[in-house]
């Protein structure tokens, strides 16, 4: 499948490869990992005051879209000046009801030595900038959460609140990914702790994932590695789900929210023992998962289809040539939406089921699904994001409130991190 077609954050961990007189720009960071030492989080959940009103309440019920926008994971020969980054809660008629602008984690900066260099002798040190890979949003049933600045997680209400859920410990040397249950009652941290220099190819980071409630107190610590990159990205039935990624120093682009390109394991949140294994390799990375599962390229690339929750295959329709990609399944998992491959900027919106391949009346690079009626894509040529009512064959536009960015570029400017409520359980 071509690169071309993956709308996500083309983000790496680290140049694989650099020039000969510099090291890498500031990049996001790659699968790092955290430390079992970081202690337990404090239990500050204060009562926020109201944001400002948004300009369209949300309707009661309704699944609203989490469309992200940031700069600075883009960069990758000079750090961005950004701050800051844009969330936002997207209803399916395009309208906008509620936004943050959370504060970007801060870029980290190791030392390696004996790094590669493109057409030379290696060089004897080089330093990387690193920024997390793992999503900056996350959700539950009634709200958004993100990341705000290193430490802290904050979130957004479809009625326009803001506030901070919880205060992690800080470290200059600590990152984190998060994913809170679906009540909003517990949370899954992943620390990222980079511990020092080190040889290039060694991510010298220590991860450690823990549960413990959102109000503080009752941890239980699941996981820690100093190889084994893995993070949380939700909950499904009371169990973690949990997105894999290699150690080390990676550049890739990947066709999924949660930069995992090694598929996702089902984990009991009290003991951390793996209860599901969702792809082998990169077989289910396409799409953000869904309570009915993961969209997947099965049968070694043949088939289009998905695997549930219990590791299972489904197959909808064999794959072919320039035809559509596994872009996302639905949630209720009886269809997948994806892309054809060749030219982006010609590329059409197909749903793939048991039935076939139908094609719509829409072009573009297909995100995820808001619900199991509406289909969220961008556009190439104008870099706008879409959602598409299958219902009555209409799109409606997302309004950007800063400029487009790269209009034809395969990223979105608005990237689909999810939905409130959560689908994947």
């Amino acid at each position: 499948m071509g690169k071309a077609l993956r709308g996500w954050f083309a983000l790496s961990a680290a140049c694989a490869v650099l020039t000969l007189s510099t090291g890498c720009g500031s990049s996001p960071q790659g699968g790092g990992n955290t430390p079992a030492a970081v202690g337990g989080a404090s239990a500050a959940r204060p009562e926020p005051a109201p944001s400002p009103s948004p300009s369209a309440g949300p309707q009661p019920g309704l699944a609203l879209a989490i469309l992200v926008h940031t700069d600075a994971p883009f960069q990758a020969s000079t750090p961005s000046p950004a701050t800051s980054y844009y969330v936002a809660l997207v209803s399916a008629n395009g309208t906008i009801v509620a936004s943050a602008k959370p504060r970007v984690p801060s870029v980290l900066t190791m030392t390696y030595t004996n790094c590669p260099a493109m057409g030379g002798s290696p060089i004897p040190t080089c330093q990387i900038a690193f920024r997390p890979r793992a999503p900056l949003v996350t959700s539950s049933d009634t709200r958004a959460y993100f990341l705000d600045g290193d430490s802290d997680v904050g979130y957004l209400t479809p009625d326009g609140r803001t506030g901070t859920a919880i205060h992690l410990p800080a470290s200059p040397r600590v990152r984190y990914a998060v994913a809170v249950t679906p009540d909003d009652l517990r949370i899954a941290v992943a620390a990222f702790d980079y511990v020092g220099p080190g040889t290039y190819g060694n991510p010298a980071v220590t991860s450690n994932i823990f549960v413990q409630d959102l109000a503080g107190g009752n941890r239980v610590d699941l996981f820690s590695s100093t190889s084994v990159t893995e993070w949380p990205i939700g909950w499904h039935d009371g169990h973690l789900v949990i997105a894999v990624g290699p150690a080390g120093l990676v550049q890739y682009t990947v066709d999924n929210p949660y930069f995992t390109i090694e598929g996702y394991h089902v984990a009991d949140a009290t003991n951390g023992a793996r209860l599901a294994t969702i792809g082998t390799g990169d077989e289910c990375v396409h799409g953000p998962v869904v309570r009915g599962g993961a969209a997947c390229l099965l049968s070694r690339g043949m088939a289009l289809g998905y695997r549930s929750w219990d590791g299972i295959e489904h197959v909808f329709a064999p794959w072919m040539d320039f035809g559509p990609t596994p872009g996302a399944l639905s949630p209720n998992g009886i269809q997948l939406a994806g892309s054809n491959t060749g030219p982006p900027e010609d590329s059409h919106v197909n749903l793939i089921s048991v039935s076939g391949i139908t094609q719509l009346n829409a072009k573009g690079i297909v995100q995820g699904w808001l619900d199991d009626e509406h289909v969220v894509y961008f556009a190439v040529l104008s870099s706008r994001t879409f959602i598409f009512d299958l219902a009555t064959g209409n799109s409606a536009a997302v309004p950007q409130t800063n400029s487009p960015g790269m209009p034809g570029s395969p990223s979105a400017y608005l990237q689909f991190l999810g939905t409130v409520p959560q689908q994947m359980s």
